[in-house]
């Protein structure tokens, strides 16, 4: 039976909606321009040529994942990888490749998000 997380998530499910969220062409987009330095949705919106409605959908999709974070800066957002979460989703499927268990994460990422949407981030 495969481990599972406080919120009975097992490491496979975790991985599935990462990937999720991984696979729309602009989210990876997204990604890749953010991933030097961080951008403000504005940028990223000029960068894309979409609305400025479909680039905050698709930020707020990265950023449940756990993907990317959001800091705050007076009425906008800038947006930069989370270098640590993609690390560990990494080292999740090297060991779910491998078929060893793995914690995924969830409960400390569902903590984060919990934190940024109370604005503690």
């Amino acid at each position: 039976m495969a481990e599972s997380d406080a919120f009975g998530n097992t490491a496979e499910e975790c991985v599935s909606r990462v990937f999720r969220a991984l696979s729309s062409p602009v989210r990876l987009k997204i990604l890749s321009l953010i991933a030097g330095s961080g951008k403000y949705c504005g940028d990223l919106v000029d960068a894309l040529g979409l609305a400025q409605s479909t680039v905050s959908h698709h930020l707020k999709v990265l950023v449940d994942a756990g993907l990317i974070t959001g800091v705050s800066e007076g009425p906008a957002t800038c947006y930069s990888v989370n270098r640590e979460r993609c690390n560990q989703l990494c080292v999740v499927v090297s060991a779910l490749l491998r078929g060893e268990s793995a914690d995924c994460g969830c409960q400390s990422l569902s903590e984060q998000t919990s934190q940024s949407d109370s604005g503690q981030v």
